[in-house]
């Protein structure tokens, strides 16, 4: 894999396996509630010796994190009021088509907010470790299974879950 290739890579472990745990602190559901993968800055504390992180790269990370923590959580924040709002809407006997959409826009727009946010804080951890220890990371989780791709929908045609080659499907006559 080319250093662009393994550049992506690690951004996409970073994005896929903590942006969830990043984006919120314990207990706001998924990624740092009892359900989820713990918190990426909990994960790098934990392995710090197995992945070559000093302490004080750890500390500027957990300051990170900490300093970002609060407008993801306002964000998180808008977008469960903005799906609350969405919910009444649609429960009304004759929901308005043109507030239903556009509440989905305004759901979408957050989201994307969220998803910058959440990005740039990982670019950022990113930035504070050597390309050794983002090698490191790589192999890190890889050794544990690797990304998921928790985005993709279901397969086409009755393919594997992840998009993946697979078998044909089955005629069922």
């Amino acid at each position: 894999m080319n250093r662009v290739g393994v550049s992506l890579y690690l951004l996409a472990v970073l994005a896929l396996v903590g942006q969830p745990a990043l984006a919120r602190p314990p207990g706001h559901g998924p990624g740092g509630g009892k359900h989820g993968p713990p918190p990426l800055d909990r994960v790098l504390e934990k392995h710090a010796e197995e992945l070559g992180i000093d302490d004080e790269t750890l500390d500027a990370i957990a300051e990170l994190v900490e300093a970002t923590r609060p407008e993801l959580d306002k964000k998180h924040d808008e977008i469960r009021d903005l799906r609350k709002g969405f919910h009444e809407l649609l429960g009304a006997d004759e929901p308005d088509r043109e507030l239903v959409l556009q509440q989905i826009e305004t759901i979408g727009e957050a989201e994307i907010e969220l998803h910058k946010l959440e990005i740039e804080m990982l670019l950022d951890i990113r930035s504070m470790l050597t390309p050794e220890q983002r090698a490191a990371l790589e192999e890190f989780v890889k050794e544990r299974g690797g990304p998921k791709d928790h985005h993709r929908g279901p397969p086409p045609h009755g393919g594997p879950p992840g998009g993946g080659h697979g078998p044909p499907p089955r005629d069922h006559r």
